[in-house]
């Protein structure tokens, strides 16, 4: 899933009830006891965490417009990411970045958070997840 989003999960959460009060606009929410999927092998196994997930940033596959876009997020939308520091009943609070392996041959791939970011999202109580896609060429 290229792209940044929050997910916000626990055991315990109840995402509506959170969303009804917060200034964040859900893209998908879902509950305890839901199947994972609406067909499939996965429609027979059921979820154990409720939570939600917010878009943060579209820009598909570039991490430094995805880190500008989840700072000006995280500012935005601060007075409500504090109350999930209160909020007991959740587990997991990260943001994940999903950005593309680059196409040259490159032994290492490394990439760079600023300060400012991590401190930001630390303060929020807030994880950073990375997760590497593999990339295509235009003939794949």
């Amino acid at each position: 899933m290229p792209g940044c989003y929050l997910r916000i999960a626990g055991t315990e959460f109840d995402p509506d009830s959170f969303l009804a009060t917060a200034t964040l606009t859900a893209t998908r929410v879902w509950h305890v006891g839901h199947p994972l999927a609406p067909s499939g092998p996965r429609a027979s196994r059921f979820r154990e965490w409720a939570g939600f997930t917010c878009d943060v940033s579209d820009a598909d596959g570039n991490l430094e417009r995805q880190v500008d876009d989840a700072i000006a997020y995280l500012t935005q939308h601060h007075d409500s990411l504090l109350l999930l520091n209160a909020d007991t009943t959740i587990d997991d609070r990260r943001l994940d970045f999903g950005f593309d392996s680059r196409l040259d041959d490159v032994a290492v791939q490394g990439e760079w958070l600023p300060v400012d970011f991590l401190r930001l999202a630390a303060d929020l109580g807030i994880g950073v997840a990375l997760s590497l896609y593999p990339a295509c060429s235009d003939d794949t």
